[in-house]
Protein backbone atom coordinates (compact mmCIF):
# COMPACT_ATOMS: atom_id res chain seq x y z
CA UNK A 1 0.00 0.00 0.00
CA UNK A 2 1.41 3.41 -1.07
CA UNK A 3 0.94 6.43 0.64
CA UNK A 4 -1.65 7.57 -2.14
CA UNK A 5 -3.81 4.53 -0.63
CA UNK A 6 -4.28 5.88 2.42
CA UNK A 7 -4.83 9.17 1.29
CA UNK A 8 -7.51 8.24 -0.76
CA UNK A 9 -8.95 5.97 2.17
CA UNK A 10 -9.08 9.30 4.38
CA UNK A 11 -11.16 10.97 2.09
CA UNK A 12 -13.29 8.11 1.71
CA UNK A 13 -13.73 7.66 5.03
CA UNK A 14 -14.52 11.13 5.44
CA UNK A 15 -17.06 11.65 3.06
CA UNK A 16 -18.52 8.59 4.65
CA UNK A 17 -18.88 10.38 7.76
CA UNK A 18 -20.10 13.24 6.00
CA UNK A 19 -23.29 11.78 4.42
CA UNK A 20 -24.03 10.02 7.79
CA UNK A 21 -23.53 13.75 9.63
CA UNK A 22 -26.18 15.21 6.98
CA UNK A 23 -28.52 12.71 5.67
CA UNK A 24 -28.73 11.60 9.78
CA UNK A 25 -29.86 15.04 10.34
CA UNK A 26 -33.82 15.09 11.41
CA UNK A 27 -36.22 17.34 10.37
CA UNK A 28 -38.85 18.11 12.52
CA UNK A 29 -42.63 18.46 10.97
CA UNK A 30 -43.86 21.78 10.17
CA UNK A 31 -46.49 21.65 13.09
CA UNK A 32 -43.85 20.45 15.98
CA UNK A 33 -42.92 21.89 19.41
CA UNK A 34 -40.75 24.82 19.51
CA UNK A 35 -38.39 22.70 21.89
CA UNK A 36 -38.20 19.50 19.29
CA UNK A 37 -37.26 22.86 16.58
CA UNK A 38 -34.77 24.15 18.69
CA UNK A 39 -33.15 20.55 19.53
CA UNK A 40 -33.16 19.62 15.44
CA UNK A 41 -31.73 23.12 15.24
CA UNK A 42 -28.51 22.70 17.26
CA UNK A 43 -28.13 18.88 16.37
CA UNK A 44 -27.96 20.15 13.00
CA UNK A 45 -25.72 22.91 14.16
CA UNK A 46 -23.24 20.02 15.69
CA UNK A 47 -23.66 18.16 12.43
CA UNK A 48 -22.26 21.00 10.52
CA UNK A 49 -19.47 21.89 12.39
CA UNK A 50 -18.26 18.14 12.17
CA UNK A 51 -18.68 18.21 8.47
CA UNK A 52 -16.59 21.88 8.20
CA UNK A 53 -13.93 20.37 10.14
CA UNK A 54 -14.03 17.70 7.64
CA UNK A 55 -13.76 19.93 4.55
CA UNK A 56 -11.32 21.78 6.27
CA UNK A 57 -8.91 18.65 6.77
CA UNK A 58 -9.74 17.94 3.17
CA UNK A 59 -9.07 20.87 1.66
CA UNK A 60 -5.55 21.09 3.18
CA UNK A 61 -5.04 17.06 1.77
CA UNK A 62 -6.00 18.16 -1.46
CA UNK A 63 -3.44 21.24 -0.93
CA UNK A 64 -0.51 18.88 -0.48
CA UNK A 65 -1.77 16.56 -3.55
CA UNK A 66 -1.60 19.66 -5.79
CA UNK A 67 1.87 20.46 -4.40
CA UNK A 68 2.80 16.71 -5.11
CA UNK A 69 1.22 16.76 -8.75
CA UNK A 70 2.82 20.15 -9.99
CA UNK A 71 6.20 18.79 -8.56
CA UNK A 72 5.92 15.26 -9.79
CA UNK A 73 5.41 17.34 -13.34
CA UNK A 74 8.24 20.04 -12.82
CA UNK A 75 10.12 16.72 -12.15
CA UNK A 76 9.41 15.05 -15.60
CA UNK A 77 9.30 18.17 -17.54
CA UNK A 78 13.00 18.53 -16.19
CA UNK A 79 14.01 15.25 -17.17
CA UNK A 80 12.35 15.05 -19.85
CA UNK A 81 14.46 18.81 -21.48
CA UNK A 82 17.40 16.98 -19.99
CA UNK A 83 17.46 13.97 -22.04
CA UNK A 84 16.42 15.09 -24.96
CA UNK A 85 19.35 17.94 -24.54
CA UNK A 86 21.55 14.83 -24.28
CA UNK A 87 20.12 12.76 -27.03
CA UNK A 88 20.61 16.02 -29.40
CA UNK A 89 24.23 16.61 -27.90
CA UNK A 90 24.36 13.26 -28.88
CA UNK A 91 24.96 11.57 -25.70
CA UNK A 92 22.19 8.50 -25.61
CA UNK A 93 20.43 7.82 -22.52
CA UNK A 94 18.46 4.44 -24.43
CA UNK A 95 20.26 2.13 -26.35
CA UNK A 96 17.10 2.38 -29.31
CA UNK A 97 19.03 4.32 -31.44
CA UNK A 98 22.06 2.29 -32.64
CA UNK A 99 25.48 3.39 -32.05
CA UNK A 100 26.28 3.58 -35.82
CA UNK A 101 23.38 6.13 -36.82
CA UNK A 102 25.03 9.42 -37.20
CA UNK A 103 21.74 11.15 -37.52
CA UNK A 104 18.55 10.41 -35.23
CA UNK A 105 14.92 12.72 -35.90
CA UNK A 106 13.28 15.15 -33.40
CA UNK A 107 10.97 12.16 -32.97
CA UNK A 108 13.42 9.49 -32.24
CA UNK A 109 15.15 12.04 -29.84
CA UNK A 110 11.72 12.66 -28.21
CA UNK A 111 10.72 8.67 -28.05
CA UNK A 112 14.01 8.67 -26.33
CA UNK A 113 13.86 10.64 -23.66
CA UNK A 114 9.64 9.76 -23.27
CA UNK A 115 11.44 5.90 -22.55
CA UNK A 116 14.27 7.43 -20.22
CA UNK A 117 11.63 9.55 -18.35
CA UNK A 118 8.68 6.74 -18.23
CA UNK A 119 8.90 5.76 -14.63
CA UNK A 120 8.69 9.48 -13.78
CA UNK A 121 5.35 10.42 -15.80
CA UNK A 122 3.92 7.32 -13.96
CA UNK A 123 4.28 8.91 -11.04
CA UNK A 124 3.26 12.38 -12.04
CA UNK A 125 0.10 10.64 -13.59
CA UNK A 126 -0.76 8.86 -10.29
CA UNK A 127 -0.49 12.35 -8.61
CA UNK A 128 -2.63 13.72 -11.28
CA UNK A 129 -5.02 11.05 -10.36
CA UNK A 130 -4.84 11.39 -6.79
CA UNK A 131 -5.06 15.22 -7.09
CA UNK A 132 -8.25 14.51 -9.09
CA UNK A 133 -9.71 12.28 -6.59
CA UNK A 134 -9.16 14.80 -3.54
CA UNK A 135 -10.76 17.36 -5.54
CA UNK A 136 -13.36 15.07 -6.15
CA UNK A 137 -14.53 14.26 -2.91
CA UNK A 138 -13.93 17.96 -1.35
CA UNK A 139 -17.03 18.98 -3.95
CA UNK A 140 -18.82 16.31 -2.12
CA UNK A 141 -18.14 17.14 1.41
CA UNK A 142 -19.08 20.90 0.16
CA UNK A 143 -22.49 19.33 -1.02
CA UNK A 144 -22.76 18.32 2.42
CA UNK A 145 -21.79 21.24 4.14
CA UNK A 146 -24.44 23.18 2.11
CA UNK A 147 -27.21 21.04 2.53
CA UNK A 148 -26.76 20.97 6.36
CA UNK A 149 -26.37 24.55 6.08
CA UNK A 150 -29.94 24.46 4.48
CA UNK A 151 -31.71 22.55 6.99
CA UNK A 152 -29.93 24.76 10.09
CA UNK A 153 -31.44 27.72 7.80
CA UNK A 154 -34.93 26.32 7.63
CA UNK A 155 -34.83 25.04 11.20
CA UNK A 156 -34.35 28.88 12.22
CA UNK A 157 -36.58 30.45 9.55
CA UNK A 158 -39.09 27.82 11.37
CA UNK A 159 -38.16 29.13 14.89
CA UNK A 160 -39.10 32.32 13.63
CA UNK A 161 -42.08 32.00 12.35
CA UNK A 162 -42.84 30.03 15.42
CA UNK A 163 -42.00 33.13 17.49
CA UNK A 164 -43.41 35.83 15.39
CA UNK A 165 -46.70 33.50 15.67
CA UNK A 166 -46.31 33.60 19.21
CA UNK A 167 -46.41 37.27 19.73
CA UNK A 168 -49.64 37.50 17.23
CA UNK A 169 -51.35 35.31 19.30
CA UNK A 170 -51.19 37.87 22.82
Amino acid sequence: MNRYDSVVRQLDQAVEEGLKLRFGAAVPAFDADPAVVLAALQDARRRLDRVEELLAVSLRIKAAAERDRSLAQARVDDEWDSKINEARDGRRTVAVIRERDEFSSAKERAAEANLATLDLRRTAREATDIHAQCAAQVDVLRLLHRGLDSIRHDLLATLRTLAFESTLDR
